[in-house]
């Protein structure tokens, strides 16, 4: 059962979540966090899981198999270098949109040959 956590709980981390509840024989929902506690309430009550209070509260969780980035393009390069040196976390997806500049793919680049996760998602839709 891979235990997932849902960053960023606005339209796009509600669709990853309910995607991961439509798997319930495979994923389980750990929690989600956002800057937004209205919408974590949210998301918790439809989808389950808990509130987790900071991003670095979800890395220090050595149950958590999966991090969902849906937080904005533009930070999900020090998220996915954060997460890779917690190294608590197994596996980063990472929902990344197209337009990003050549010094964050090197950046991401580096991180991956310093780190082996089990698998990375990247989507640029």
């Amino acid at each position: 059962m891979l235990k997932v956590v849902v960053i960023g709980t606005g339209w796009w981390g509600m669709e990853l979540g309910k995607a991961a509840k439509s798997l319930p024989g495979s994923v389980r929902i750990a929690g989600c966090y956002s800057l937004s506690a209205a919408e974590c309430a949210v998301f918790c009550s439809q989808l389950g899981g808990k509130v987790y209070p900071t991003f670095e509260a979800v890395l220090a969780d050595t149950t958590v198999n999966a991090v969902f980035l849906a937080t904005p393009h533009s930070t999900h390069v020090g998220q996915i270098a954060q997460a890779a040196a917690a190294a608590d976390v197994g596996d980063v997806s990472d929902y990344l949109a197209a337009g990003g500049s050549g010094q964050e793919l090197r950046r991401m680049f580096q991180t991956a040959q310093e780190w082996t996760p089990e698998w990375v998602f990247t989507d640029n839709t």
